[in-house]
């Protein structure tokens, strides 16, 4: 039987897949921060949601338009723009979604803070203040058998990289994330379960690049939010 995330949340993920741009719609490119600049708008902070992200660049598409030909020419439009979204902001918004359909609550109530000046930080912009990182780690998170996984568990990738488990089904499960490979933007792959008592890289990968950056990884595997256990 095969078990998805809550009803708003797969909203969320479908509307990031279908970001709108003139009379184009693609997924989400990629985008991140790392210049660590502060004050802009959400939506350059890749971590923006979906209509956020659209009334940025409708901004600057109506000044363009002229020479956007194509969804591949507006998708590039947004990227040289800075304007999409990271793994960590598409991780973050999509389990707001779900917890609060789930558990009446929000990620931003239950997401703990190493430091008192992170807290501080996060009291003000929320959303720019969760890593991959901080959401993974032993903190806010912890490891969960390949057998138990469920909607909602993340894939450890390393300290920068996050994937979140969309759906499970029988002897596979789906996930999403935003990455650079093999695609810029948000992209969907599978694993088949062949043997859950084998880690995770042993396992049937639908997409060879994920599996291979996956292995390279130090720090990884599936993990589960405490507030979700």
């Amino acid at each position: 039987m095969k078990v998805e995330l809550s009803p708003e949340a797969k909203i969320l993920i479908d509307r990031y897949f279908n970001i709108k741009v003139g009379e184009w719609s693609f997924a989400c490119p990629y985008f991140m921060n790392e210049r660590g600049l502060r004050n802009l708008p959400i939506a350059y902070s890749g971590k923006g949601l979906p209509e956020e992200i659209e009334a940025e660049i409708s901004k600057i598409y109506e000044r363009k338009k002229g020479v956007v030909k194509s969804a591949a020419s507006a998708k590039n439009m947004m990227i040289l723009c800075s304007l999409g979204i990271d793994c960590s902001g598409l991780v973050v918004n999509i389990l707001d979604e779900h917890l609060k359909e789930t558990r009446g609550l929000s990620i931003y109530d239950v997401v703990r803070y190493p430091s008192w000046v992170w807290r501080l930080r996060a009291y003000f912009r929320p959303r720019t203040n969760i890593s991959a990182d901080l959401l993974t780690g032993e903190l806010n998170s912890v490891a969960v058998e390949l057998a138990q996984v469920r909607p909602g568990d993340m894939i450890k990738r390393g300290r920068n990289h996050v994937m979140l488990v969309e759906w499970v089904d029988a002897r596979q499960f789906g996930y999403i994330h935003a990455d650079t490979m093999p695609e810029w933007g948000l992209q969907r792959g599978a694993v088949e379960v062949i043997d859950a008592k084998l880690p995770l890289e042993k396992q049937g990968w639908s997409v060879k690049e994920d599996l291979g950056l996956y292995k390279k990884a130090g720090d990884k595997g599936l993990v589960r939010l405490r507030v979700l256990m």
